[in-house]
């Protein structure tokens, strides 16, 4: 390596490495959050340091929303925007019968 350079984005060749297994890893994906939440949502919600998993129920607008949390069943009604971290992943079965079993509740 002496007298030699490298530029941003070059490797070195080892001839001890098999070049057939060599992984290439991808940059990681940056994950935008989006500025208004829908109903269904798979949320985290922050509190201090913690986050508590849940699932947005209704968007009160300016920039509040309902949230029914995953681990107590309970619901909080207007959780400002800056406490809410979208999850990135298909909304899953359970959070979508769970909101729709507390709309129900509701609307009786």
């Amino acid at each position: 390596m002496k007298d030699r350079m490298l530029n941003p984005y070059q490797g070195l060749t080892f001839k001890c490495l098999d070049s057939t297994k060599i992984v290439q890893f991808d940059k990681p994906k940056v994950n935008v959050q989006p500025k208004v939440l829908t109903v269904g949502t798979t949320v985290e919600v922050k509190y201090g340091k913690l986050y508590f998993p849940g699932v947005i129920t209704k968007n009160c607008g300016f920039n509040e929303y309902d949230v029914l949390y995953d681990e107590n069943n309970k619901k909080e009604v207007g959780v400002k925007r800056e406490r809410i971290v979208v999850i990135w992943h298909e909304v899953s079965e359970r959070a979508k019968r769970k909101t729709q079993h507390s709309t129900a509740k509701h609307s009786v």
